[in-house]
Protein backbone atom coordinates (compact mmCIF):
# COMPACT_ATOMS: atom_id res chain seq x y z
CA UNK A 1 0.00 0.00 0.00
CA UNK A 2 1.27 3.43 -0.80
CA UNK A 3 1.56 5.92 1.69
CA UNK A 4 1.16 9.55 1.61
CA UNK A 5 5.06 11.30 0.95
CA UNK A 6 3.76 14.79 2.57
CA UNK A 7 4.36 16.58 6.10
CA UNK A 8 3.39 14.98 9.22
CA UNK A 9 -0.36 15.45 10.35
CA UNK A 10 -1.43 13.94 7.05
CA UNK A 11 0.55 10.39 7.58
CA UNK A 12 -1.25 10.57 11.30
CA UNK A 13 -4.40 10.67 9.91
CA UNK A 14 -3.68 8.36 6.75
CA UNK A 15 -2.79 5.62 9.56
CA UNK A 16 -5.40 5.98 11.28
CA UNK A 17 -8.12 5.79 8.43
CA UNK A 18 -5.97 2.67 7.45
CA UNK A 19 -5.87 1.26 11.03
CA UNK A 20 -9.74 1.98 11.07
CA UNK A 21 -10.80 0.70 8.10
CA UNK A 22 -8.95 -2.59 8.48
CA UNK A 23 -11.20 -3.05 12.22
CA UNK A 24 -14.34 -2.43 10.34
CA UNK A 25 -13.78 -4.80 8.04
CA UNK A 26 -12.77 -7.30 10.25
CA UNK A 27 -15.76 -6.99 12.19
CA UNK A 28 -18.46 -7.23 8.91
CA UNK A 29 -17.05 -10.26 7.89
CA UNK A 30 -17.59 -11.96 11.61
CA UNK A 31 -21.19 -10.57 11.47
CA UNK A 32 -21.57 -11.87 8.31
CA UNK A 33 -20.41 -15.19 9.29
CA UNK A 34 -22.25 -15.70 12.22
CA UNK A 35 -25.41 -14.56 10.71
CA UNK A 36 -25.21 -17.18 7.69
CA UNK A 37 -24.61 -19.83 10.37
CA UNK A 38 -27.81 -18.81 12.45
CA UNK A 39 -30.23 -17.64 10.18
CA UNK A 40 -30.72 -21.32 8.47
CA UNK A 41 -30.63 -22.42 12.26
CA UNK A 42 -33.14 -20.38 13.47
CA UNK A 43 -35.15 -21.44 10.22
CA UNK A 44 -34.70 -24.93 11.88
CA UNK A 45 -35.69 -24.11 14.79
CA UNK A 46 -39.33 -22.33 13.74
CA UNK A 47 -40.43 -24.90 11.40
CA UNK A 48 -39.29 -27.84 14.21
CA UNK A 49 -40.88 -25.98 17.01
CA UNK A 50 -44.08 -25.21 14.65
CA UNK A 51 -44.20 -29.06 13.89
CA UNK A 52 -44.10 -29.81 17.60
CA UNK A 53 -47.18 -27.12 18.46
CA UNK A 54 -48.81 -29.48 15.71
CA UNK A 55 -48.78 -32.60 17.21
CA UNK A 56 -51.50 -31.12 19.29
CA UNK A 57 -52.38 -32.36 23.23
CA UNK A 58 -50.04 -35.29 24.53
CA UNK A 59 -47.59 -35.94 27.72
CA UNK A 60 -44.90 -33.15 27.00
CA UNK A 61 -46.73 -29.53 27.58
CA UNK A 62 -46.48 -27.65 23.87
CA UNK A 63 -44.70 -24.85 25.58
CA UNK A 64 -40.68 -23.54 24.63
CA UNK A 65 -39.84 -25.70 27.80
CA UNK A 66 -41.42 -28.80 26.52
CA UNK A 67 -39.62 -28.27 23.38
CA UNK A 68 -36.65 -28.08 25.27
CA UNK A 69 -37.27 -30.72 26.62
CA UNK A 70 -37.80 -33.37 23.97
CA UNK A 71 -35.27 -31.82 21.65
CA UNK A 72 -33.19 -32.60 24.72
CA UNK A 73 -34.12 -36.41 24.61
CA UNK A 74 -33.60 -36.51 20.91
CA UNK A 75 -30.24 -36.52 21.59
CA UNK A 76 -30.84 -40.40 22.63
CA UNK A 77 -33.60 -41.72 20.75
CA UNK A 78 -33.37 -44.68 18.87
CA UNK A 79 -32.14 -44.33 15.39
CA UNK A 80 -34.42 -46.92 14.05
CA UNK A 81 -37.79 -47.19 16.39
CA UNK A 82 -38.97 -50.11 13.94
CA UNK A 83 -35.67 -52.27 15.30
CA UNK A 84 -36.51 -55.06 17.28
CA UNK A 85 -35.53 -55.04 20.83
CA UNK A 86 -32.69 -57.39 21.88
CA UNK A 87 -33.81 -60.81 23.81
CA UNK A 88 -30.99 -61.61 26.05
CA UNK A 89 -31.01 -64.72 28.70
CA UNK A 90 -32.04 -62.54 31.75
CA UNK A 91 -35.52 -62.18 30.21
CA UNK A 92 -38.21 -63.45 32.06
CA UNK A 93 -39.82 -65.34 30.87
CA UNK A 94 -38.01 -66.78 28.68
CA UNK A 95 -40.55 -66.94 25.67
CA UNK A 96 -42.75 -64.77 23.97
CA UNK A 97 -46.68 -65.04 24.64
CA UNK A 98 -47.83 -63.96 21.08
CA UNK A 99 -48.06 -67.15 18.43
CA UNK A 100 -48.22 -65.13 15.09
CA UNK A 101 -50.04 -62.24 13.84
CA UNK A 102 -51.66 -61.17 10.64
CA UNK A 103 -49.60 -58.41 8.46
CA UNK A 104 -51.50 -55.42 8.82
CA UNK A 105 -52.98 -53.98 5.73
CA UNK A 106 -53.89 -50.41 6.06
CA UNK A 107 -50.68 -48.02 6.97
CA UNK A 108 -49.94 -46.36 10.23
CA UNK A 109 -52.66 -44.32 11.52
CA UNK A 110 -52.10 -40.95 12.91
CA UNK A 111 -53.86 -41.01 16.22
CA UNK A 112 -55.33 -42.89 18.85
CA UNK A 113 -52.05 -45.22 19.59
CA UNK A 114 -51.61 -47.04 23.10
CA UNK A 115 -48.13 -47.68 24.57
CA UNK A 116 -47.53 -51.09 25.79
CA UNK A 117 -44.43 -52.90 27.54
CA UNK A 118 -44.17 -56.47 25.79
CA UNK A 119 -41.98 -59.19 25.69
CA UNK A 120 -38.95 -58.62 23.44
CA UNK A 121 -40.14 -61.57 21.26
CA UNK A 122 -43.80 -60.06 21.06
CA UNK A 123 -42.39 -56.86 20.29
CA UNK A 124 -40.73 -58.21 17.61
CA UNK A 125 -43.58 -59.80 16.22
CA UNK A 126 -45.76 -57.02 16.62
CA UNK A 127 -43.22 -54.49 14.75
CA UNK A 128 -42.28 -56.95 11.77
CA UNK A 129 -45.83 -57.47 11.35
CA UNK A 130 -46.60 -53.58 11.27
CA UNK A 131 -49.10 -53.34 14.26
CA UNK A 132 -46.66 -50.75 15.71
CA UNK A 133 -42.85 -49.33 16.89
CA UNK A 134 -40.66 -48.82 20.03
CA UNK A 135 -41.29 -45.65 21.34
CA UNK A 136 -38.16 -43.98 20.74
CA UNK A 137 -36.40 -44.10 24.01
CA UNK A 138 -37.07 -46.93 24.71
CA UNK A 139 -34.28 -49.01 26.31
CA UNK A 140 -31.99 -45.35 25.90
CA UNK A 141 -30.40 -44.37 28.32
CA UNK A 142 -30.71 -40.72 28.80
CA UNK A 143 -27.40 -38.29 30.42
CA UNK A 144 -28.20 -36.53 33.62
CA UNK A 145 -30.93 -39.32 34.59
CA UNK A 146 -28.34 -41.87 34.90
CA UNK A 147 -30.92 -44.43 33.86
CA UNK A 148 -33.36 -45.87 31.21
CA UNK A 149 -37.04 -43.85 31.09
CA UNK A 150 -38.20 -46.79 29.28
CA UNK A 151 -38.24 -50.71 29.23
CA UNK A 152 -36.53 -52.33 26.16
CA UNK A 153 -40.20 -53.36 24.73
CA UNK A 154 -41.74 -50.41 25.32
CA UNK A 155 -43.84 -50.28 22.15
CA UNK A 156 -46.50 -48.21 20.33
CA UNK A 157 -49.09 -49.74 19.00
CA UNK A 158 -51.06 -48.67 16.04
CA UNK A 159 -54.86 -47.82 16.83
CA UNK A 160 -57.17 -50.34 15.19
CA UNK A 161 -59.18 -48.93 12.10
CA UNK A 162 -61.89 -52.23 12.24
CA UNK A 163 -63.53 -55.10 14.34
CA UNK A 164 -60.35 -57.31 12.64
CA UNK A 165 -58.09 -55.38 13.90
CA UNK A 166 -59.56 -55.00 17.49
CA UNK A 167 -59.17 -58.54 18.16
CA UNK A 168 -55.33 -58.78 16.70
CA UNK A 169 -55.07 -55.59 19.61
CA UNK A 170 -56.78 -58.20 22.25
CA UNK A 171 -54.23 -60.75 21.81
CA UNK A 172 -51.48 -57.91 21.90
CA UNK A 173 -52.70 -56.64 25.01
CA UNK A 174 -53.24 -60.27 26.32
CA UNK A 175 -50.08 -60.14 25.85
CA UNK A 176 -48.65 -57.33 27.95
CA UNK A 177 -50.42 -58.50 30.39
CA UNK A 178 -49.07 -61.90 30.65
CA UNK A 179 -45.84 -60.49 30.74
CA UNK A 180 -46.53 -57.91 33.89
CA UNK A 181 -48.41 -60.81 35.87
CA UNK A 182 -45.63 -63.53 35.15
CA UNK A 183 -42.82 -61.00 35.72
CA UNK A 184 -43.60 -59.05 38.56
CA UNK A 185 -45.95 -62.52 40.40
CA UNK A 186 -48.88 -60.40 40.28
CA UNK A 187 -52.38 -60.86 41.73
CA UNK A 188 -54.42 -57.91 40.12
CA UNK A 189 -53.43 -55.69 37.38
CA UNK A 190 -55.28 -52.31 36.94
CA UNK A 191 -55.92 -51.75 33.45
CA UNK A 192 -57.08 -48.60 31.80
CA UNK A 193 -57.91 -49.10 27.95
CA UNK A 194 -58.70 -46.24 25.67
CA UNK A 195 -62.71 -46.42 24.53
CA UNK A 196 -61.54 -47.36 20.92
CA UNK A 197 -61.24 -51.02 21.18
CA UNK A 198 -64.62 -51.18 20.40
CA UNK A 199 -66.90 -50.01 17.76
CA UNK A 200 -68.79 -47.75 19.50
CA UNK A 201 -66.36 -46.05 21.74
CA UNK A 202 -68.78 -47.24 24.46
CA UNK A 203 -67.27 -47.52 27.76
CA UNK A 204 -69.42 -50.50 28.52
CA UNK A 205 -68.87 -52.25 25.21
CA UNK A 206 -65.14 -52.00 25.72
CA UNK A 207 -65.55 -53.86 28.92
CA UNK A 208 -67.13 -56.48 27.61
CA UNK A 209 -64.72 -56.48 24.86
CA UNK A 210 -61.98 -56.87 27.12
CA UNK A 211 -63.76 -59.47 29.03
CA UNK A 212 -64.09 -61.32 26.11
CA UNK A 213 -60.56 -60.87 25.56
CA UNK A 214 -59.37 -61.65 29.23
CA UNK A 215 -60.68 -65.35 28.95
CA UNK A 216 -60.64 -67.36 32.86
CA UNK A 217 -57.31 -69.31 32.09
CA UNK A 218 -55.91 -65.47 32.48
CA UNK A 219 -58.14 -63.57 35.30
CA UNK A 220 -61.63 -62.56 35.52
CA UNK A 221 -62.17 -58.47 34.66
CA UNK A 222 -64.40 -56.26 37.24
CA UNK A 223 -64.95 -52.59 36.11
CA UNK A 224 -63.00 -50.02 38.45
CA UNK A 225 -65.01 -47.03 38.13
CA UNK A 226 -63.79 -43.35 38.77
CA UNK A 227 -65.00 -40.05 38.15
CA UNK A 228 -64.53 -37.30 35.80
CA UNK A 229 -62.15 -35.16 37.58
CA UNK A 230 -61.20 -31.45 36.97
CA UNK A 231 -57.99 -31.50 34.81
CA UNK A 232 -57.48 -28.01 34.07
CA UNK A 233 -54.36 -27.08 32.35
CA UNK A 234 -51.71 -29.53 30.29
CA UNK A 235 -48.67 -28.10 32.30
CA UNK A 236 -50.48 -28.17 35.51
CA UNK A 237 -51.58 -31.89 34.51
CA UNK A 238 -47.62 -32.42 33.98
CA UNK A 239 -46.51 -31.15 37.08
CA UNK A 240 -49.59 -33.28 38.97
CA UNK A 241 -48.31 -36.65 37.24
CA UNK A 242 -44.90 -35.59 39.29
CA UNK A 243 -47.17 -35.43 42.43
CA UNK A 244 -49.35 -38.69 41.95
CA UNK A 245 -45.61 -40.37 41.28
CA UNK A 246 -44.41 -39.47 44.66
CA UNK A 247 -48.17 -40.12 46.32
CA UNK A 248 -47.94 -43.83 44.78
CA UNK A 249 -44.49 -44.30 46.30
CA UNK A 250 -45.86 -42.73 49.38
CA UNK A 251 -48.28 -44.78 49.78
CA UNK A 252 -46.75 -48.06 49.40
CA UNK A 253 -44.23 -47.23 52.18
CA UNK A 254 -47.36 -46.66 54.43
CA UNK A 255 -48.42 -50.47 53.07
CA UNK A 256 -45.20 -51.75 53.57
CA UNK A 257 -44.53 -50.59 56.68
CA UNK A 258 -47.90 -51.60 57.79
CA UNK A 259 -47.05 -55.30 56.30
CA UNK A 260 -44.02 -55.66 57.90
CA UNK A 261 -45.63 -54.23 61.57
CA UNK A 262 -47.89 -56.97 61.76
CA UNK A 263 -45.71 -59.32 60.50
CA UNK A 264 -43.51 -58.72 63.53
CA UNK A 265 -46.19 -58.77 65.83
CA UNK A 266 -48.14 -61.35 64.55
CA UNK A 267 -44.51 -63.32 64.15
CA UNK A 268 -45.21 -64.17 60.54
CA UNK A 269 -48.08 -66.43 61.09
CA UNK A 270 -49.85 -65.49 57.97
CA UNK A 271 -53.24 -67.00 59.50
CA UNK A 272 -53.23 -64.44 61.33
CA UNK A 273 -52.18 -61.72 59.11
CA UNK A 274 -54.54 -62.36 56.60
CA UNK A 275 -56.91 -61.53 59.38
CA UNK A 276 -56.09 -57.89 59.72
CA UNK A 277 -55.22 -57.81 55.73
CA UNK A 278 -58.40 -55.23 55.02
CA UNK A 279 -59.51 -52.42 53.49
CA UNK A 280 -62.60 -50.19 55.16
CA UNK A 281 -63.00 -53.48 57.29
CA UNK A 282 -63.43 -55.44 53.88
CA UNK A 283 -61.13 -57.84 52.33
CA UNK A 284 -58.61 -56.77 49.46
CA UNK A 285 -60.04 -58.75 47.13
CA UNK A 286 -63.80 -58.09 47.81
CA UNK A 287 -62.85 -53.64 48.30
CA UNK A 288 -61.20 -53.91 44.57
CA UNK A 289 -64.23 -56.11 43.51
CA UNK A 290 -66.91 -53.62 44.65
CA UNK A 291 -64.44 -50.47 44.90
CA UNK A 292 -66.83 -46.76 44.43
CA UNK A 293 -65.50 -43.38 44.54
CA UNK A 294 -65.52 -42.00 47.88
CA UNK A 295 -67.68 -38.64 46.19
CA UNK A 296 -67.91 -37.09 50.11
CA UNK A 297 -64.57 -37.25 51.26
CA UNK A 298 -62.85 -36.85 47.70
CA UNK A 299 -65.35 -34.65 46.05
CA UNK A 300 -64.35 -34.78 42.11
CA UNK A 301 -65.67 -30.90 41.22
CA UNK A 302 -63.08 -29.83 43.28
CA UNK A 303 -59.45 -29.48 41.47
CA UNK A 304 -57.31 -32.25 41.06
CA UNK A 305 -54.17 -30.85 42.74
CA UNK A 306 -56.72 -30.14 45.57
CA UNK A 307 -57.69 -33.98 45.68
CA UNK A 308 -53.87 -34.98 45.66
CA UNK A 309 -52.95 -32.12 48.36
CA UNK A 310 -55.79 -33.96 50.60
CA UNK A 311 -54.47 -37.54 49.62
CA UNK A 312 -50.96 -36.32 50.72
CA UNK A 313 -51.96 -34.93 54.12
CA UNK A 314 -54.47 -38.24 54.86
CA UNK A 315 -51.18 -40.47 53.60
CA UNK A 316 -48.75 -38.00 56.30
CA UNK A 317 -51.18 -38.85 58.84
CA UNK A 318 -51.67 -42.58 58.29
CA UNK A 319 -48.03 -42.67 58.01
CA UNK A 320 -47.52 -41.17 61.84
CA UNK A 321 -50.77 -43.28 63.29
CA UNK A 322 -48.69 -46.47 62.29
CA UNK A 323 -45.56 -44.85 63.83
CA UNK A 324 -47.24 -44.01 66.79
CA UNK A 325 -49.29 -47.21 67.69
CA UNK A 326 -46.26 -49.06 66.79
CA UNK A 327 -44.04 -47.50 69.55
CA UNK A 328 -46.57 -47.61 71.89
CA UNK A 329 -46.63 -51.31 70.90
CA UNK A 330 -43.24 -52.06 71.59
CA UNK A 331 -43.18 -50.29 74.70
CA UNK A 332 -46.06 -52.22 75.89
CA UNK A 333 -44.20 -55.43 74.94
CA UNK A 334 -41.13 -54.24 77.01
CA UNK A 335 -42.89 -53.75 79.74
CA UNK A 336 -44.23 -57.19 79.94
CA UNK A 337 -41.55 -58.38 79.41
CA UNK A 338 -40.01 -56.79 82.11
CA UNK A 339 -43.62 -58.29 84.36
CA UNK A 340 -42.34 -61.55 82.92
CA UNK A 341 -38.96 -61.05 83.99
CA UNK A 342 -39.69 -60.33 87.45
CA UNK A 343 -42.41 -62.81 87.78
CA UNK A 344 -40.23 -65.83 86.39
CA UNK A 345 -37.22 -64.58 87.83
CA UNK A 346 -34.68 -65.24 90.83
CA UNK A 347 -35.40 -63.12 94.05
CA UNK A 348 -33.20 -60.66 93.02
CA UNK A 349 -35.62 -59.68 89.96
CA UNK A 350 -38.46 -60.41 90.46
CA UNK A 351 -41.90 -59.03 91.98
CA UNK A 352 -41.62 -60.17 95.76
CA UNK A 353 -45.20 -59.47 96.26
CA UNK A 354 -46.51 -62.69 96.34
CA UNK A 355 -43.46 -63.96 98.30
CA UNK A 356 -43.57 -61.54 101.19
CA UNK A 357 -46.69 -62.40 103.76
CA UNK A 358 -48.04 -58.90 105.07
CA UNK A 359 -47.75 -59.81 108.44
CA UNK A 360 -44.03 -59.74 108.41
CA UNK A 361 -44.11 -55.70 107.51
CA UNK A 362 -44.25 -53.49 110.18
CA UNK A 363 -46.84 -50.46 108.60
CA UNK A 364 -48.54 -48.48 112.07
CA UNK A 365 -45.48 -47.37 113.93
CA UNK A 366 -43.39 -44.00 113.55
CA UNK A 367 -40.25 -45.50 114.73
CA UNK A 368 -39.72 -48.86 112.89
CA UNK A 369 -39.91 -50.30 109.14
CA UNK A 370 -39.64 -53.27 107.70
CA UNK A 371 -36.43 -53.69 104.81
CA UNK A 372 -36.26 -55.82 102.78
CA UNK A 373 -32.67 -57.75 101.74
CA UNK A 374 -31.50 -60.55 99.09
CA UNK A 375 -28.73 -62.29 100.07
CA UNK A 376 -26.55 -64.62 97.75
CA UNK A 377 -26.70 -67.92 99.63
CA UNK A 378 -22.69 -68.01 99.61
CA UNK A 379 -22.49 -64.55 102.19
CA UNK A 380 -25.47 -65.77 104.08
CA UNK A 381 -22.82 -66.54 107.72
CA UNK A 382 -21.26 -63.09 106.64
CA UNK A 383 -25.24 -61.41 106.12
CA UNK A 384 -25.82 -62.63 109.75
CA UNK A 385 -22.60 -61.77 111.39
CA UNK A 386 -22.67 -58.14 110.07
CA UNK A 387 -26.45 -56.96 109.20
CA UNK A 388 -26.42 -55.13 112.84
CA UNK A 389 -23.51 -52.94 112.24
CA UNK A 390 -25.14 -52.10 108.42
CA UNK A 391 -26.80 -48.41 109.19
CA UNK A 392 -27.60 -47.28 113.01
CA UNK A 393 -30.99 -48.38 114.96
CA UNK A 394 -30.76 -51.43 113.16
CA UNK A 395 -32.87 -53.73 116.00
CA UNK A 396 -30.82 -56.83 117.02
CA UNK A 397 -31.24 -60.63 116.41
CA UNK A 398 -34.18 -58.70 114.04
CA UNK A 399 -33.27 -60.61 110.95
CA UNK A 400 -35.89 -63.26 109.40
CA UNK A 401 -35.56 -65.73 106.47
CA UNK A 402 -38.34 -65.46 104.24
CA UNK A 403 -37.59 -68.09 101.30
CA UNK A 404 -34.86 -69.50 99.24
CA UNK A 405 -34.02 -70.15 95.66
CA UNK A 406 -30.99 -71.57 93.86
CA UNK A 407 -29.07 -68.28 94.06
CA UNK A 408 -30.40 -66.38 96.92
CA UNK A 409 -31.71 -65.97 100.24
CA UNK A 410 -34.34 -63.51 101.43
CA UNK A 411 -34.14 -61.64 104.73
CA UNK A 412 -37.00 -59.35 106.66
Amino acid sequence: MLAPACDEPLFQLWKTLSALSSFTLGQVLRSTLVISVLLPLCRFVHRDYAAFIALGPGGTPKTPFGYLRISYLRLFTLKDPLTPPPCTAADRPAQGFLVQLPKRPQPRPSDSSMHLTLHPEDAALVISRGWGERHPLAGCPVLGIGKRLLPEGFVMVYAPQDEKQIEVLHDIVRAAGCLFTMSKNTKYLLVSLPASISRTNDHDEALTALRSAVTTDYGTVFPFSIPEFKIGTLDALVQQADELAKLETGCEGVVGKVGDSLKTILEGDESKISKHKTVNDKPAEQYLKSFHWNKVKYRADKPLGEIISILQKEITSIDNQVKDKYNSYNQVKTNLTALQRRQTGNLATKSLISVVPPSLVIRDSDYLETHLIVVPLTLTKDFLRTYETIAPFVVPRSAQQITTDDEFALYA
